[in-house]
């Protein structure tokens, strides 16, 4: 895991992509609950410890304003409105990590 004075460089890196509800850009950087803890199995809690590295990029619309956004309608239900599982978003988000520590550019 990268230390924590590059999460600033992490954000910008998701920042490059497109948005993953409707692949519109620009995007924002959206903290999402993907990491459990090991000890308790429940839910970390977003913005804190490991967790505030899971991010994906989505635009203003998906993330925040849109009546459906993922603040307005909650993660679970918004991912199955976009027909995405939180295990694909697991794979992409691993995939990208991993790019982004083997040095690919945003």
């Amino acid at each position: 895991m990268p230390r924590p004075v590059d999460i600033k460089k992490w954000y910008d890196w998701i920042s490059s992509k497109p948005c993953l509800g409707c692949i519109a850009w620009p995007v924002e950087v959206a903290h999402i609950g993907l990491l459990f803890s090991n000890k308790t199995g429940q839910r970390l809690p977003r913005r804190s410890g490991a967790n505030k590295w899971a991010v994906i990029p989505l635009c203003v619309d998906c993330h925040r304003e849109g009546a459906r956004s993922i603040h307005n309608i909650g993660e679970k239900k918004w991912m199955e409105e976009h027909d995405i599982e939180a295990a694909k978003i697991a794979i992409i988000w691993g995939s990208w990590l991993a790019g982004f520590l083997e040095g690919e550019a945003p």
